[in-house]
């Protein structure tokens, strides 16, 4: 390396132009811009990952939850078609239990029922005993108001002597179907 001596004072001394760091100075905001370039694409890229990541996470969501949707779709058609066939094969029949339990919840404590039968489709044959007659009319009076069972006919009321009870023959038509 040479030393280099300028004796002439500062004033007079030629001006000293450094090109280098001239030519310095723009390369390097050209790399600056590169590199914040290189790091903001960086950013979005990373940015699009987890966006990504977060729809497939939502699309494995909605997937079961639309697979279990269509299971219960297929489970719900075979319900519904069971039902279908289970009311094809009921349909016109009565049931005879669901109508026998809803006579028992509004007779009346001094009326017995000793037969019930079918006396043809849909009409149901009762005889019984009551305590005496006003019971059996009472009895008689809930039939009528009844929304299950309709028309009932007394079809025989006589007293017995021997132990002073009203026997009697009712006969009641089945509304609707009763399934049950």
């Amino acid at each position: 390396m040479k030393i280099r001596i300028n004796l002439l004072p500062i004033a007079q001394r030629p001006a000293r132009w450094h090109y280098g760091r001239l030519l310095m100075l723009p390369i390097m905001i050209v790399l600056l811009v590169i590199a914040v370039l290189y790091g903001f694409g960086e950013y979005r890229y990373w940015e699009l990952g987890e966006l990504l990541t977060q729809v497939h996470n939502r699309y494995d969501t909605l997937t079961m939850s639309e697979q279990q949707m269509r299971i219960a779709q297929t489970r719900q058609a075979a319900v519904q078609a069971r039902e279908k066939i289970l009311l094809q094969l009921s349909d016109g029949r009565y049931s005879w239990h669901a109508t026998m339990t809803h006579l028992g919840t509004f007779m009346p404590r001094n009326v017995w029922l000793t037969e019930i039968g079918s006396a043809q489709q849909g009409v149901l044959q009762m005889k019984g005993s009551a305590m005496n007659y006003p019971e059996l009319v009472s009895f008689l009076a809930k039939i009528e108001q009844d929304k299950t069972l309709t028309e009932p006919i007394l079809l025989k009321a006589e007293q017995s002597e021997q132990d002073s009870l009203t026997k009697f023959e009712i006969t009641a038509k089945v509304r609707g179907n009763n399934h049950g």
